[in-house]
């Protein structure tokens, strides 16, 4: 909420009423912020669906499905910020008694969500591990005053190629699609790596570090590739109940590529351009 005067500004961010934290939306929905000029209200949605996975947890069954017959390591790519993905990650290998393996800058996110949640895994707790990345490794030692503890408690969990390789089906390494390198040390016609793709197809189309390399999985016979995701943001008919609730005087489009769309989903829209002034 952004306050001045008598003027009230109410900016969504991005959210979702499909995760684990869908409570949130609901009291949101029930008790709504009252008397406001205008709504930022993000659009990233609306013209996409979540019908394969409607859900968190819908993904999180796809994944118990894929590690309980895992044969070879499975590699998840996913980001390190999407807390709700790591859950069930972490859910499906508890389930499936497989070792969770994640980088420092993973443990580092999980390790800072320890102050305001008991709730969320980090390095310490059962069938974590953490993979020690020589570049992630030695930004950590270039600052020693701020990481040097977090560092010594790392090691401490710390695994080496080494023992995965000595077993790689009992593993399921989190990664990004820059680590296409490590994937194909484990990829084997014989025995099938499992490359399991969790965010955004889109990511796979543009020109990013390891995209391509990525993508190229999907057709080939070393890897058993496969999606699970669903979005981070909130569908069409939750936007719809979202603005209902609130009952803006406006409603601003943002961080969408379908700005001039929401006039047919929303009333009182009134569509910017970037950089372009408006007086309330």
């Amino acid at each position: 909420m952004i306050e001045s005067k008598d003027k009230r500004i109410f900016y969504s961010g991005d959210f979702r009423a499909h995760g684990r934290k869908s409570v949130l939306f609901k009291r949101i929905l029930e008790d709504p912020p009252k008397d406001i000029d205008l709504v930022l209200m993000e659009g990233t949605m609306i013209e996409r669906k979540n019908e394969e996975f409607p859900d968190e947890q819908s993904v999180e069954n796809k994944l118990d499905e894929i590690l309980k017959s895992q044969k070879n390591i499975s590699f998840v790519i996913s980001s390190s910020q999407n807390i709700d993905r790591i859950v069930s990650i972490y859910r499906s290998c508890l389930k499936n008694d497989k070792i969770l393996i994640i980088d420092f800058y993973t443990a580092w996110v999980l390790e800072q969500l320890k102050l305001v949640s008991d709730n969320v895994p980090n390095m310490e707790w059962d069938n974590i591990k953490v993979y020690a990345d020589y570049n992630q490794d030695q930004k950590l030692k270039d600052n020693p005053s701020k990481t040097a503890d977090f560092r010594k408690r790392a090691y401490k969990h710390r695994i080496k190629k080494e023992e995965i390789q000595a077993d790689p089906s009992k593993h399921v390494y989190f990664s990004k699609m820059s680590k296409f390198k490590i994937i194909d040390l484990y990829k084997s016609e014989d025995n099938p790596v499992n490359v399991i793709y969790s965010q955004w197809l889109g990511y796979l189309e543009q020109d990013g570090y390891g995209s391509k390399q990525i993508s190229a999985y999907k057709d080939d016979k070393a890897v058993n590739f496969y999606y699970a995701h669903t979005s981070g943001h909130a569908t069409i008919e939750d936007l719809k109940k979202f603005a209902e609730s609130l009952k803006p005087n406006m409603i601003i489009p943002i961080h969408t590529e379908f700005k001039n769309d929401f006039e047919t989903h929303f009333n009182n829209v009134k569509v910017l351009d970037d950089n372009e002034l408006l007086k309330i």
